[in-house]
């Protein structure tokens, strides 16, 4: 694909996205907007055995460390769910394959990190009546420990009960963390009290079933199977971004303002949309939001597979 072709479709997506009308949201809106359409390449050099066959790369996340600047990917396979950590920098190298469970929990799907903290979701992709939603304490970076310092536990009606994409943030001393199941039909709202690092059980506040969502006031009514949703905090507001490829494989992020009561109850409004030129990086795949210092400072895809050498895309 040419450099002039690829011009092109950038000024086309940068010039599909809305603006809302809303003032107290166009913070976001324009630390997306400024985002450049086409991904800088970083290739990731990987001399660890992972099991390819029956899966993929499934979310990516940046994280910043005393140790150095990392970034950590999920995937599912035929036999094991898993996540790597990959060293940033002038050479980025995978350090380690971290194995959560095995088959039938073979399937670890879209995740995020907020402060020192990971929450993603691991699921019985073929059964699909169980999962379980683990939270990870990263502040020993690059060493990972094995066991969780939090779990949640998903059973129940087939599909309903995955946790096939996974956002969690902080809201003054609790956590909340979202669980979408298959195809994102709908959003499950689990809060815990933190108490430096450790945390009270996680229960269900509110569940979303979207089908049943008012769009009246959103700014386009399309919701989409989101392989990764996360979180984001402005101004006292909340909002939610959801992840995927449209059907021309261009990839998506929209933009939700999270409406809610004293973490009680959830009401959905979209804002926005973004697109992004896709250049082997799907966010139908691995895709995620980079917060840095509480800000967006980018987006993040990467190859579909974990192979000696693959690629992470970086649009910044």
């Amino acid at each position: 694909m040419n450099k002039f072709f690829l011009l092109m479709i950038s000024l086309c997506l940068a010039c599909a996205y809305p603006v809302s009308e809303d003032g107290a949201t166009n913070g976001i809106l324009d630390a997306l907007q400024d985002l450049d359409t086409l991904p800088k390449v970083l290739a990731v050099d990987n001399d660890l055995d992972i099991n390819n066959a029956g899966g993929h790369l499934q979310g990516i996340q940046t994280i910043d460390h005393a140790t150095g600047r990392y970034a950590i990917l999920s995937g599912s396979s035929s036999t094991y769910a898993y996540f790597v950590t990959v060293e940033l920098g002038e050479e980025n190298r995978v350090l380690h394959l971290h194995e959560i469970l095995q088959s039938p929990f073979k399937h670890a799907g879209g995740f995020q990190i907020a402060e020192n903290f990971m929450a993603i979701g691991i699921e019985d992709n073929e059964a699909r009546d169980q999962s379980y939603v683990y939270v990870y304490d990263l502040s020993s970076l690059p060493s990972i420990p094995q066991v969780p310092v939090a779990m949640i536990k998903r059973e129940g009606i087939r599909e309903r009960a995955t946790a096939g994409c996974v956002a969690i943030t902080f809201v003054g001393d609790r956590c909340l963390i979202i669980v979408g199941d298959w195809d994102t039909l709908h959003l499950d709202f689990y809060l815990a009290k933190k108490t430096r690092d450790t945390f009270t059980d996680f229960k269900l506040a509110h569940s979303i079933t979207v089908a049943s969502v008012s769009r009246d006031n959103w700014t386009d009514e399309e919701w989409l199977p989101y392989q990764n949703i996360n979180l984001y905090q402005e101004n006292g507001q909340l909002f939610l971004l959801g992840l995927t490829s449209n059907t021309e494989k261009i990839n998506v992020i929209d933009i939700y303002l999270l409406e809610t009561k004293e973490m009680k109850d959830f009401q959905l409004k979209k804002i926005g949309r973004k697109l992004f030129t896709n250049q082997g990086g799907d966010f139908i795949s691995a895709g995620g939001i980079e917060i840095v210092d509480g800000e967006i400072n980018g987006v993040l895809s990467s190859s579909r597979s974990m192979e000696n050498n693959f690629r992470i895309y970086y649009y910044h």
